[in-house]
């Protein structure tokens, strides 16, 4: 039974592998890069706003919360302990300092803000399942782009859900 298994998902992997190699490098770092806006500012900003238009106000203030507290803590974070990304950006001063350290991840913060926020408001299992996948392929493009390390991507999405239980019950 085990071996069975383990020859479907080895055959399975086999050929997912082989269909990937037949993909030019360029366009798949191009979907990858593409995936990571889900977990980047402008995307949370539009999201919010939309929700804000929709009339979803009690959601549009726990973004926005969200938001503020994701970025304090990220902050407050950097500024004491920077981490090198895996492929090492320099820095002159203090902003960029911040922005060039990889531990925590906010691109991850903020789409865990996103997935969990959601899912208190709306308790829809699709829309859960959803951004629970969007998620999950924001975690990975950040991973494979380079831009962190494990532990930055696991540190993002732990404080992202602090952040949102927090919000949800204060708020």
């Amino acid at each position: 039974m085990f071996i069975d298994r383990w020859i479907n998902i080895h055959y399975i992997k086999h050929n997912i592998n082989n269909v990937m190699k037949m993909i030019p490098k360029k366009l798949k770092t191009q979907v990858v890069e593409d995936i990571s806006v889900f977990g980047a500012l402008p995307f949370y900003l539009f999201l919010s706003i939309f929700v804000m238009l929709l009339g979803e106000i009690k959601l549009f203030l726990w973004l926005i919360i969200g938001l503020f507290l994701a970025y304090g803590i990220t902050i407050l974070i950097r500024a004491f302990y920077y981490k090198d990304r895996p492929t090492k950006e320099n820095y002159n001063g203090f902003i960029e300092k911040i922005n060039t350290s990889s531990f925590p991840s906010l691109h991850s913060l903020r789409v865990t803000l996103i997935f969990c926020l959601f899912g208190f408001y709306y308790k829809s299992v699709y829309l859960t399942i959803l951004f629970f996948f969007i998620m999950l392929l924001v975690f990975f493009s950040r991973y494979n782009l380079k831009k962190h390390f494990k532990i930055d991507i696991i540190f993002g999405f732990v404080l992202g859900v602090i952040e949102s239980f927090i919000i949800v019950f204060l708020f």
